[in-house]
């Protein structure tokens, strides 16, 4: 295969991956017209701990087993996304896993009606890296 020797009206680039002399040399890749690409960087993107989220506020929303909740998302740098558990309230019972929200509002539903609930949430950032939990609300379901 013959290679132009002047000029690159293809729109082509190459990313040179080594050789010293001859064909495959950046030399030789330039002199045909074609441009180096530099090469790739791997991306260093914080993997912090996010906080946790603050202003917690649940409320009653009067459908059966829902609630509503808003916070505020203080580190949206380092956060992809708010957990939500919750469980009865004044029984020894482990959380359940309630809920994920992607904004600072959400409603939570499928929970025992004419109940208390006890809620709690963290925020979650990149490679799993999590804040500590809220203090759980206590809040009454329809």
């Amino acid at each position: 295969m013959e290679l132009p020797q002047s000029g690159n009206s293809s729109g082509l680039s190459f990313i040179f991956k080594g050789g010293s002399s001859g064909q495959g040399s950046e030399d030789y890749i330039i002199e045909t017209g074609f441009s180096i690409l530099p090469k790739p960087v791997r991306s260093t993107v914080s993997t912090i701990a996010p906080m946790m989220p603050t202003g917690v506020s649940i409320r009653s929303v009067g459908n059966v087993g829902e609630v509503e909740i808003s916070l505020t998302i203080t580190d949206k740098k380092n956060t992809v996304m708010i957990a939500v558990d919750n469980r009865v309230a004044y029984v020894d019972a482990p959380y359940t896993n309630g809920t994920y929200l992607d904004s600072e509002t959400g409603v939570l539903k499928g929970l025992q009606p004419q109940s208390y609930v006890e809620v709690r949430t963290r925020a979650v950032g990149r490679d799993n890296m999590k804040s500590e939990w809220t203090t759980p609300i206590i809040v009454p379901v329809l």
